[in-house]
């Protein structure tokens, strides 16, 4: 989701507020129970410049 272009924000946004964290959490809510899912797996990959907890150290 990351990679460059349009959706090179969406996981960056995701994570920085908490309003679309719920937003998207109630769609696959609803999503996985339509669908019977029963879980989900979710593999988060970060490519290129490290995000490590080292800022402001």
């Amino acid at each position: 989701m990351n990679n460059l272009g349009l959706y090179r924000t969406t996981f960056s946004n995701l994570a920085k507020f908490t309003s679309a964290q719920a937003s998207f959490f109630e769609s696959l809510m609803t999503f996985m129970k339509a669908n019977n899912f029963d879980g989900v797996d979710i593999d988060i990959s970060w490519c290129g410049r490290s995000w490590r907890h080292t800022e402001g150290l």
